[in-house]
C-alpha cells in the first residue's frame, strides 16, 4: 500500500475482473474495458491488471483458469503499490479481496452488474455469504441502473448512500455509435447479445418460427445474429429442427467495434432479454438510430418508451411474434418518428457524462 494520503488516492489502481475481453473474445466483458478505458482517460495510471479473458474449454479448464485468477489476484493485493482496487463484479473477483484482507489494510471499490446480485445460480447464492462483509467494508459501490441501486439498498439496508454511484455500464461513445442511416427500407432484424440462459433466444426462434407459418408480407423474416454463449450448440440444433436456417443467419462473435455498422445497417435490434441490471446494448442501437422489439421489463422499460420501441411480454413467443409482424410491415413516418425518439433518448447516456460523474465519485470516495 502506498504511504500517500487518502485524500490523493485514485491515481494507481490494482484492475480486476473476472470478464475481460480479447482478440479471441472481444465481446467478453467490453462494458470492463471501457471502464478501465475511462479511468486512465481521467488520469489514473492502471499499474497492473488481474484479470480473465478467455472462456469455454471445459469445467477443469474454467477451475485452473479461476485458482490463478484467485493466486494472482491475492499477491497482488498483498505486494504491489497501489492507492485503491477497483474490481467488477461481487463474486469472483472478491475471492482474492477477502482472502487478502486479514493480511494488509487497502482501499477497494466494487462495480456490480447483474446476476452477482440477483443471485440467479448457486454459486452467486454460495458467495452471497461473504458479501455483505465486502460491500460493507468497501470505499464505494458502482451499480449500473437506479433499479438496481434500489435492489442492493434492499438487500443491504444501512449502507451508506454516499458510498453507492450509478454508472451506465461506461455509457455510450456517441462519437462511434451514431445514427448513419441513408434509407428506411431495410427489413431485416438483428439480435446481438450472449447465446445463454435468460437472454431469450429461446422465444426469439420460437416466434420467428410463427412468423414464417404466419407471414403475409412480401417477403420472409431474417434475423442476423452476432454472439456467443454455452448455449451456441443448443441454438444452432435448434434452428435446424424449426427448419429456421433460411431466416437466422448466424454471424458468430463481433468486435465491439464493428457493433455500430451492424446497428446502422438494421431495420430493428431485437432484445428478448428476461433480465438486464441495465441494458447498455440496447442503448448503443437507440444511439444509432435504430429501435428496438424488447422484453417488457424493468429497467428496460424505465430507459425506452413505446414511442421508441415495440414492447412484448418477456418470454412470451406469440406476443413477441405479433411484434415482429408490426415491425415488418410498419409505415415509414412512423419508423423515422421511433429512429428520432430512439436518438432522443440515447445522448442522456454519454460516456464523457458517464466518465466525469465516476471520476468525481472516485475522487470524493476516497477524500472521505
Amino acid at each position: 500500500m502506498t504511504t500517500k494520503d487518502e485524500s490523493s488516492c485514485g491515481n494507481k489502481i490494482l484492475f480486476m475482473s473476472n470478464m475481460y475481453p480479447s482478440s479471441e473474445f472481444p465481446s467478453f466483458g467490453t462494458f470492463v474495458k471501457t471502464n478501465e478505458e475511462h479511468l486512465v482517460s481521467s488520469g489514473n495510471e492502471i499499474i497492473k491488471k488481474v484479470v480473465i479473458d478467455k472462456k469455454g474449454g471445459g469445467r477443469i479448464s474454467k477451475v485452473v483458469r479461476y485458482c490463478n485468477f484467485i493466486v494472482n489476484g491475492f499477491i497482488s493485493i498483498l505486494f504491489s503499490n497501489y492507492d485503491y482496487i477497483y474490481a467488477h463484479y461481487l463474486t469472483h473477483t472478491t475471492i482474492p479481496i477477502l482472502l487478502a484482507m486479514p493480511f494488509k489494510r487497502f482501499i477497494f471499490f466494487i462495480n456490480i452488474h447483474g446476476d452477482d446480485l440477483s443471485e440467479n445460480t448457486w454459486r452467486h447464492s454460495l458467495m452471497s455469504l461473504w458479501n455483505s462483509l465486502l460491500v460493507r467494508k468497501a470505499k464505494g459501490i458502482i451499480l449500473p441502473s437506479e433499479s438496481f441501486k434500489n435492489i442492493f439498498m434492499r438487500k443491504y439496508p444501512g449502507i451508506n448512500p454516499r458510498k453507492i454511484h450509478v454508472s451506465h455500464s461506461g455509457g455510450i461513445n456517441l462519437s462511434n455509435f451514431s445514427n448513419k442511416k441513408k434509407y428506411f427500407d431495410k427489413r431485416d432484424f438483428f439480435y446481438i447479445s450472449r447465446i445463454e440462459e435468460g437472454k431469450g433466444w429461446e422465444a426469439l426462434l420460437d416466434a420467428v418460427k410463427i412468423v414464417k407459418e404466419n407471414c403475409i408480407t412480401k417477403s420472409e423474416i431474417i434475423v442476423n445474429v452476432y454472439g456467443y454463449g454455452n448455449q451456441l450448440p443448443i441454438f444452432l440444433e435448434k434452428i435446424s429442427n424449426l427448419k429456421l436456417c433460411n431466416n437466422i443467419i448466424y454471424h458468430g462473435q463481433i468486435e465491439h467495434s464493428n457493433v455500430p455498422d451492424v446497428f446502422n445497417d438494421a431495420k430493428f435490434f431485437i432484445f428478448p432479454t428476461q433480465r438486464e441490471s441495465l441494458g447498455l446494448v440496447l442503448l448503443e442501437s437507440m444511439a444509432c438510430g435504430t429501435p428496438a422489439i424488447v422484453s417488457d421489463i424493468d429497467p428496460i422499460n424505465i430507459i425506452a418508451n413505446e414511442k421508441s420501441c415495440l414492447f412484448f411480454k418477456v418470454n412470451d413467443c406469440d406476443d413477441l411474434s405479433k411484434k415482429l409482424l408490426e415491425a415488418l410491415d410498419i409505415s415509414s413516418e412512423r419508423y423515422a418518428r421511433m429512429c428520432e425518439e430512439s436518438l432522443r433518448i440515447s445522448l442522456d447516456y454519454s460516456d464523457e457524462k458517464s466518465k466525469y460523474e465516476i471520476s468525481r465519485f472516485l475522487k470524493n470516495a476516497c477524500k472521505d
